[in-house]
């Protein structure tokens, strides 16, 4: 068998494989001896057929296709052998010339990611600060979040805790009970808390509301429906006092350094955000400056992940995709080609990330893995059951991925504030002994 090959774009290679007649012939006869045990043949017991027989029946090019099924995949796998080939994926036939028999196959290759001077690249770091009036906003929440609420005999205001149950007339269903502070819940149905102010625990009234277009349950979105509610409790909040805070957040020695504390909490989250705010900006610089090629199959992969997520989120709701595509009439090849963009932009930051990882020789080790797991279980609700779920081999590939995600990003941070250590210089190859003749 003669192997020959050369390199393609989108990292593949083409590999031509001419094979020996004899070889060819042999995986014939076999073939034939297999369709002769398939297939009834007059005048012969299955499998007992001559081989002409069975060639004059079928013809050579069925007995060669025949042959082909089996003797392909192997002499696919001897080629890469010979040609010294470690594929990445799946390779593709893509010809085959029967006579004398030639296979031409397309084998992809690993990704290949140039960053350039990738650590020369500097962001402005945006100076945070804490107001005055920031650390007091912050006190007055945490003075909430300590409060206690108190039945009141009053007509319901804004920033009261009102329960009540809510029916709709063109729908014959159990009321449903909730509860809500009004003017501070974001999820409440718009123009409900302005209804609900006004009215006393045992109250019931009757009005229109219309739902947002973009209202959770579809069958509501953009309607407008009769609604009735009675209010079955109004409560007002009672705010601890300013000197009892130190003590309800953590034994603080007053409020000073109460306040103080929150000012450090604040600091840390703005810190944190504009640092997740400069780490996304260099990904996107990294990955429009990268020269990257990839086989196509990733980016095919990359497209079925994004098809995969949106199912899974739908199915949340009680639906399918396919169900999506046909309220929207849309075929799910069209869709897919509707994803492309998105997929190509994660695939390409997804091999900036791993090509940052391997040239920064950042790597996860096994105890991290487990130290990231153990502080999952612990702060589970049943840390017995995540125990077990969390030693898992897909669980644990998940956390070590994860882990290997945060390390690059926080190099990425430390690369463009100047902040980076010094990579470790590469060991010499050793050169075999010997002296000059």
């Amino acid at each position: 068998m003669k192997v020959a090959t050369k390199r393609l774009e989108n990292c593949q290679t083409e590999m031509i494989i001419e094979v020996e007649p004899e070889r060819v012939e042999e995986a014939m006869r076999k073939a034939a001896r297999s369709i002769s045990e398939q297939t009834k043949i007059p005048g012969f017991r299955p499998g007992k057929a001559p081989y002409h027989v069975v060639l004059q029946m079928f013809g050579r090019q069925t007995v060669l296709e025949e042959a082909l099924e089996d003797l392909g995949p192997k002499l696919y796998s001897q080629a890469l052998d010979e040609a010294g080939i470690d594929p990445y994926g799946p390779g593709k036939l893509v010809d085959i010339q029967w006579e004398p028999l030639v296979l031409t196959f397309h084998v992809p290759m690993p990704p290949e990611v140039d960053l350039g001077d990738y650590r020369r690249l500097r962001l402005d770091v945006r100076p945070v600060e804490v107001t005055d009036e920031e650390v007091e906003k912050a006190l007055e929440e945490a003075r909430k979040a300590h409060a206690v609420w108190n039945p009141v005999d009053r007509e319901a205001r804004m920033g009261d805790q009102v329960v009540f149950q809510v029916t709709f007339a063109e729908e014959d269903s159990l009321p449903e009970t909730s509860e809500t502070v009004l003017g501070e819940d974001t999820t409440l149905l718009p123009g409900l808390a302005e209804k609900l102010v006004g009215m006393r625990a045992g109250e019931t009234r009757t009005f229109e509301l219309t739902f947002p277009e973009d209202w959770d349950d579809e069958g509501l979105a953009g309607q407008t429906r009769t609604i009735t509610v009675t209010v079955q409790e109004v409560k007002e909040r009672e705010l601890p006092d300013l000197d009892e805070m130190p003590a309800l957040m953590g034994d603080f020695p007053d409020l000073d350094a109460l306040k103080a504390h929150l000012r450090s909490q604040l600091m840390q989250a703005k810190e944190k955000e504009r640092d997740e705010e400069l780490i996304d900006k260099a990904f996107t610089i990294l990955t429009e400056q990268a020269k990257i090629s990839y086989p196509d199959f990733m980016l095919e992969e990359a497209i079925e992940d994004i098809l995969a997520d949106h199912d899974s989120v739908l199915r949340g709701q009680g639906f399918t995709l396919d169900d999506y595509l046909r309220v929207l009439h849309i075929e799910r090849e069209a869709y897919r080609q509707q994803q492309k963009p998105e997929a190509e932009q994660r695939l390409r930051r997804a091999l900036v990330l791993t090509k940052l990882a391997e040239l920064e020789k950042l790597a996860v080790e096994d105890q991290e893995v487990e130290a990231r797991a153990d502080s999952l279980v612990e702060s589970s609700g049943n840390p017995e059951m995540m125990q077990q779920v969390y030693r898992m081999p897909e669980l644990q590939r998940y956390l070590r991925n994860q882990l290997l995600v945060e390390k690059v990003r926080q190099r990425v941070l430390e690369i463009v504030t100047g902040r980076a250590p010094e990579l470790p210089a590469e060991k010499p190859s050793e050169e075999p002994a010997g002296g000059a003749e």
